[in-house]
């Protein structure tokens, strides 16, 4: 497994930087999304990482034939 995480405290990223598809937060820290339910988002946000996840997958299995 090559999962990880990491945990920064009293850190600061500055906005240019944020992964801002889904929503976005303003020069007053107030977030917004054009996609209004949570739940929608979530999905939105979490298919990117399941169709890499499968694509990975398909392709570990088609070189172990």
């Amino acid at each position: 497994m090559d999962n990880g995480w990491m945990k920064f405290n009293s850190y600061r990223v500055g906005k240019d930087a944020l992964l801002d598809r889904f929503g976005k937060i303003d020069d007053e820290g107030n977030y917004s999304s054009a996609i209004k339910s949570e739940g929608k988002r979530f999905a939105m946000t979490i298919s990117c990482l399941t169709g890499g996840r499968v694509i990975l997958a398909r392709c570990g299995t088609e070189n172990a034939l």
